[in-house]
């Protein structure tokens, strides 16, 4: 490497001026060489202060560039309103679905799942589908929201992010009390009344 007008005061403090590490740097990317840098670098066995800290500053600056090329596979798959795969209700939907021998989604294709509960909600066809064939697999291997814990949990009556269904049930009968009759029912009534 070669650094013109360096101070003896930034090789003493082991510095290289920035502007020109950012040329480097872009050469680099570029692809570009200097081929009078190689061929010092092959001359001199010991090797200079500045060219061994411009190497390890180069070496330093490779390291923390972001890897461009595996940021496609971190995307999160979302419809057209930007609701993420992973949070939508068609998603709930079909593992509610699943999870109900009676539904008849067990007999369905991949295609016909995706038709039956996504396609109108604005999701990508090949993403949507991907993420079904994901959930069948998981399904048939019972891991993921199909596993023994995830189907035996038990849905929190209120917590600071969520409210159970009950919970908002509660409190509408509350909001609507004279119509509900929510003040005169005992609590057997209310566990045996449905929701109307």
């Amino acid at each position: 490497l070669h650094f013109p007008s360096i101070s003896s005061k930034s090789v003493a403090m082991g510095r290289v001026p920035r502007h020109l590490h950012k040329d480097r740097l872009r050469q680099l990317r570029r692809g570009e060489e200097d081929d009078e840098d190689s061929s010092d670098d092959e001359s001199n066995d010991g090797g200079s202060i500045v060219a061994t800290i411009a190497d390890g500053q180069q070496r330093s600056a490779e390291c923390r560039q972001p890897n461009t090329n595996n940021n496609n596979s971190k995307k999160k798959h979302t419809n057209e309103e930007g609701e993420e795969w992973g949070e939508s209700q068609q998603k709930k939907d079909i593992i509610a679905a699943f999870l109900d021998e009676n539904s008849g989604i067990h007999a369905l294709s991949t295609t016909q799942i995706f038709e039956e509960y996504a396609a109108d909600h604005g999701w990508i066809k090949v993403n949507a589908t991907n993420n079904i064939r994901r959930l069948r697999k998981q399904y048939d291997s019972k891991e993921g929201p199909f596993s023994a814990k995830e189907v035996n949990k038990t849905e929190p009556f209120k917590t600071r992010k969520t409210k159970s269904k009950a919970y908002t049930l509660l409190l509408k009968l509350h909001m609507m009390s004279e119509q509900s009759g929510i003040e005169s029912m005992t609590i057997e009534q209310l566990h045996q009344s449905e929701a109307q």
